[in-house]
C-alpha cells in the first residue's frame, strides 16, 4: 500500500510541479525530492531530521503544524492537511500548502508529504483583506446583484452601515435594493442598464438618488460592470456606490453662486448699455448743436435783415429771403432725420456696403471734423457683409470721435495736418478687415492694454465715462462676432476690426 501511495504521490507531484517529501518515523528522518529543494533554494542534506524541518516553520504557525502533524500519527485525522510558513535558505518565509498520509511499510511507519507554493494566493487574500478593511470603514459600498428583475443582492460591503443598514438586511432580501434607490430613480435606472446590457457594454456608471434607513436622500455614484456565463449572458452585476451628496451640494452651490455672479454681471452690463445710451444721446445732441449752429446763425441774420430792412424789402426780396431761410429750416430737418436714422435700434441683421456704411458715419461728425482740421480719406474694396450696421457705424462715430479729440489736445502743442485714413480689405479666409489710422499721437502700453476697459479714460471726468471703447469692443464682439485690436504707429495709432463677411 505504501509503495502504490508513493507512486500516486509521485505521478500527482510530477503534474502539479509540487514538492514531494517522505519521513521515516521511526528514525525520523526526512527526504526531499530535487523540486522540494529546489523550491526553498536548500541543497541535499541541508534537512536531515523532522525536528530540523519544524525550525525553518514560523514560530506563529509552528503550534498548530505540530498539533496537526500528531492528530494524524494518532489516526485522529484521515489525512495531515495544513497551510503554513516556512523559511527558505534566502532567509524568507513563504506560504505553503501541505498534505500528507502515514503508512506502515512492513512495520515501519512512513509518511509521504506533497507540498505546494500559496504565497502568490495568501498574498492576493491578505490584499483583499486590506480591501474589505478599507471598505468597511469607508464610503465605498461594493455590492454583487444578480441579474433578475429585483437584482437580488448575493453580497454587500458592511459599509452599507454607512446608509444605517446592515449587509444581512439585503443578502437575506429583508431589503432590496430597489427599496433603497430613490422611487423616481428606479424606472431610469432598469432602462439605462438595459440599455448599456443591450449595447453589449462592458461596464455602466451612473449618478443617481438614493434613500438611507432613515429616508433621508443620498447622491451616489455607481460603477458595474457585467458579468457574464460561457454563453456570453449577463448574469450578474458587480459595482460599486460612493457618497457624493456632498459633492452634489457644493456642485449645486456653485451654480447658484455662478448664476448670482451672471445676474450681478447682467446687472453691470445693463448700466453699462444705459450709461452708452445715455453718452451716446450726449453725443448726439452735440453733433446736433455743431451741425445747427451754422444754418441757425444764417436764419439769425436773415431775421435781422428782415427787421432792420422792413418797408423797403420788394416781394421779390422778401420771397428770396424766406426761400434761403426755409433751405436752412430744411437741412436742420434733414441733420435730424439723418441722426433718427443713425441710433435708431434695428434688431435684424441686413445686408450693406461696410464702405458706405463708414461713409455714413462720418457724415454725422463733419463739423467736428471741419473745427478740429482733420482729412478723412476713405479707400479700400466694396465688400459687402450681413449684421447690425447701426451698431457698426457706432464703433465707427466711437473710434473717429477719440481721433477728433485726439488731434484737438495734440494741436495745442504742435501746429500739425491732422489725418484720418480708413482702409477696407478683404482676406483670404473671408473677413473684412477695417484698419482706422490717425497721426494724433501714440498712446502707451500701459494706456493700449487697459483703454478698452469699462469706465477707464484718459480725459477729465466731464469729458468723457470712459465707456465708449468698452462699448465698441462689446459690440464687435459679442453683437458682430469680429475682433477689434490696436497698435501703435508713426507718430498715431491704428484701430483694426475683423468682421465675418
Amino acid at each position: 500500500m505504501y509503495k502504490k501511495w508513493k507512486e500516486r504521490y509521485e505521478l500527482a507531484i510530477i503534474a502539479s510541479n509540487d514538492g514531494l517529501w517522505d519521513i521515516d518515523l521511526k528514525t525520523r528522518h526526512i527526504y526531499f525530492s530535487k523540486k522540494w529543494l529546489e523550491m526553498f533554494g536548500f541543497k541535499d542534506g541541508d534537512i536531515n531530521t523532522i525536528e530540523e524541518w519544524f525550525e525553518l516553520i514560523h514560530k506563529e504557525d509552528r503550534p498548530n503544524v505540530r498539533n496537526k502533524f500528531e492528530e494524524h500519527l494518532n489516526g485522529e485525522t484521515e489525512h495531515f492537511i495544513c497551510e503554513y510558513r516556512i523559511r527558505n535558505k534566502a532567509n524568507r518565509y513563504k506560504w505553503i500548502l501541505v498534505r500528507g498520509k502515514a503508512f506502515d511499510d512492513n512495520h515501519n511507519k512512513r509518511m509521504l508529504m506533497m507540498s505546494m507554493d500559496i504565497e502568490q494566493r495568501k498574498r492576493l487574500t491578505k490584499e483583499l483583506q486590506y480591501v474589505d478593511l478599507l471598505v468597511e470603514y469607508g464610503r465605498i459600498v461594493i455590492f454583487k446583484w444578480k441579474y433578475d428583475s429585483e437584482f437580488s443582492i448575493e453580497y454587500i460591503s458592511k459599509s452599507i452601515k454607512s446608509y444605517g443598514y446592515e449587509s444581512g438586511d439585503f443578502e437575506n432580501q429583508r431589503v432590496k435594493y430597489f427599496e433603497f434607490v430613490h422611487e423616481e430613480e428606479v424606472e431610469e435606472l432598469k432602462e439605462d442598464i438595459k440599455e448599456a446590457i443591450n449595447n453589449d457594454d462592458r461596464s455602466f456608471s451612473k449618478v443617481y438618488r438614493v434613500k438611507d434607513k432613515d429616508g433621508a436622500i443620498r447622491w451616489i455614484f455607481n460603477r458595474t460592470i457585467f458579468l457574464k456565463d460561457d454563453f456570453g449572458n449577463v448574469t450578474h452585476l458587480y459595482g460599486y456606490i460612493t457618497d457624493i451628496t456632498r459633492m452634489k451640494l457644493h456642485e449645486e452651490e456653485l451654480t447658484l453662486k455662478i448664476q448670482d455672479e451672471v445676474d450681478k454681471n447682467t446687472e453691470k452690463d445693463r448700466i453699462l448699455v444705459h450709461q452708452s445710451k445715455l453718452a451716446a444721446m450726449g453725443e448726439m445732441l452735440g453733433n446736433i448743436a455743431h451741425q445747427w449752429r451754422q444754418p441757425l446763425n444764417n436764419i439769425n441774420l436773415l431775421t435781422h435783415f428782415i427787421r432792420d430792412n422792413y418797408g423797403d424789402l420788394s416781394k421779390d426780396e422778401l420771397d428770396d429771403i424766406i426761400k434761403d431761410t426755409k433751405i436752412q429750416i430744411d437741412y436742420m430737418s434733414q441733420t435730424i432725420d439723418d441722426f433718427r436714422n443713425f441710433y435708431q435700434p434695428v434688431k435684424d441683421k441686413v445686408k450693406f456696403n461696410i464702405k458706405d456704411a463708414i461713409v455714413q458715419s462720418a457724415k454725422i461728425i463733419d463739423t467736428q471734423f471741419e473745427e478740429s482740421g482733420i482729412t478723412l480719406n476713405v479707400v479700400g474694396d466694396e465688400i459687402e457683409t450681413i449684421n447690425y450696421k447701426n451698431e457698426f457705424q457706432q464703433v465707427i462715430l466711437n473710434i473717429l470721435n477719440n481721433a477728433s479729440d485726439a488731434a484737438i489736445i495734440k494741436k495745442r502743442n504742435v501746429d500739425f495736418k491732422p489725418v484720418v485714413n480708413i482702409f477696407i480689405e478683404k482676406d483670404k479666409n473671408n473677413m473684412g478687415i477695417i484698419k482706422l489710422s490717425n497721426n494724433c499721437g501714440e498712446v502707451s502700453l500701459e494706456i493700449r492694454e487697459r483703454m478698452f476697459e469699462p469706465y477707464f479714460t484718459t480725459k477729465f471726468e466731464n469729458q468723457g465715462t470712459g465707456i465708449g471703447l468698452y462699448m465698441a469692443k462689446t459690440i464687435i464682439e459679442k453683437n458682430l462676432h469680429g475682433s477689434i485690436h490696436v497698435k501703435n504707429i508713426n507718430d498715431g495709432i491704428t484701430f483694426i476690426i475683423n468682421l465675418p463677411l
